[in-house]
């Protein structure tokens, strides 16, 4: 009987989620924090729960190889291990300890523009200078949406207003 009843639970669920589509909301971030998880205040979005971060960062060592119709073939090197005949070192920055703390971010950010067009037909690039501008960034958002429904996906956007900080 339990079974039966579970069988019907989960039937009447698959019914639903077929039905109503697998819904993904693409939230935006600002420097990093995503703005479902922020407030504002006239210079900073803050982080409304903590945020999982990286405290410790390690370098990882791998050789690297061209193996020819196999391509670029990478192996972590162990503690000492040197490199065979034909590879080369590639040192990555990796996570070595995590952390939940609250984040701040700055509401300004840095945009590049262009300030002097090159005239029409005389050169492939369409700008000849660009200047660096900070901009501050606003509280509303454009937010996408997607349903999924099987094979299709329907794609639609709402506003979304980062909250005042208390």
């Amino acid at each position: 009987m339990k079974a039966l009843f579970a069988s019907a639970v989960v039937t009447l669920v698959s019914v639903f989620a077929m039905a109503h589509g697998e819904v993904q909301i693409n939230w935006p971030s600002v420097n990093g924090l995503s703005i479902n998880n922020a407030c504002a205040t006239a210079d900073t979005f803050r982080s409304l729960a903590k945020v999982t971060t990286c405290t410790a960062t390690k370098d990882v060592r791998y050789a690297v190889s061209n193996q020819g119709e196999v391509g670029m073939v990478k192996r972590e090197l162990a503690a000492g291990e040197g490199l065979r005949t034909g590879e080369y070192l590639q040192v990555e920055k990796t996570c070595a300890a995590y952390g939940a703390r609250s984040v701040v971010v700055s509401r300004n950010t840095s945009t590049s523009e262009c300030a002097d067009y090159t005239p029409a037909g005389e050169a492939s690039v369409p700008c000849s200078k660009f200047v660096t501008k900070t901009v501050k960034v606003g509280t509303t958002f454009s937010v996408e949406k997607i349903v999924s429904y099987g094979q299709a996906d329907q794609q639609t956007f709402f506003n979304y207003t980062v909250p005042a900080c208390n």
